[in-house]
């Protein structure tokens, strides 16, 4: 059997970030499903070891990033995003800019966060908007998780059993 690769995104690189637990959790149901491998992407490991590719004229072309080797490897990408003022963070931005050729006509899932009640809606749906301008597919159904920083602990185990009971993993 053939392996999928997906790999998870965590879209923030900011101190204190809940949706670090909601990726943990996701790369790690992730990693039970046969015929799927996966690695989780922190944007912030990037932004930090300087590892995007140069913008400009060629940049991404021309320059072999771990993030480039990554995308030409995976069969779509998984991205789990919070929703900061009403959209998605700016190291994520700068992160799928950095590519292009790379993302064609693979499919986009989304996944969005927040500690409040809309679960990311605005920032998924941006996100969508920046799929199609990158040629890829963005799958329909999206995940908000609501909440967030009630329902998971810090090493992505959520914390309340009935939610747990409706994961869209089991």
């Amino acid at each position: 059997m053939e392996q999928i690769f997906i790999p998870v995104v965590l879209g923030t690189a900011r101190e204190g970030r809940e949706s670090e637990a909601v990726a943990k959790f996701v790369f790690g149901e992730f990693q039970k499903h046969e015929g799927l491998t996966t690695e989780l992407v922190d944007v912030g490991d990037h932004l930090r070891n300087r590892t995007l590719p140069p913008y400009g004229k060629g940049g991404a072309d021309e320059v072999g990033t771990p993030w480039k080797e990554t995308m030409s490897r995976a069969d779509g990408i998984l991205i789990v995003s919070p929703e900061y003022n009403r959209g998605y963070p700016g190291e994520l931005k700068m992160l799928l800019d950095s590519l292009y050729k790379e993302y064609r006509r693979k499919p986009m899932g989304l996944i969005g966060i927040s500690d409040g009640p809309w679960g990311g809606s605005r920032a998924v749906e941006q996100l969508k908007l920046v799929a199609a301008g990158l040629s890829m597919v963005a799958v329909p159904t999206t995940v908000h998780t609501p909440f967030a920083d009630k329902l998971f602990d810090e090493d992505g185990h959520i914390t309340d059993e009935k939610y747990g009971e409706r994961s869209i993993f089991q």
